[in-house]
């Protein structure tokens, strides 16, 4: 049971990563073009 807590607390920390680095890539590209 600790290892599955584990495992879904490491996988929602990849997830913000991953989302936060989506976010940030589809504020450059729109940067971008407006430019």
């Amino acid at each position: 049971m600790h290892g599955w807590f584990f495992l879904r607390k490491m996988m929602n920390r990849n997830f913000y990563f991953v989302g936060a680095t989506v976010a940030f890539q589809e504020l450059d590209t729109h940067s971008k073009q407006r430019i």
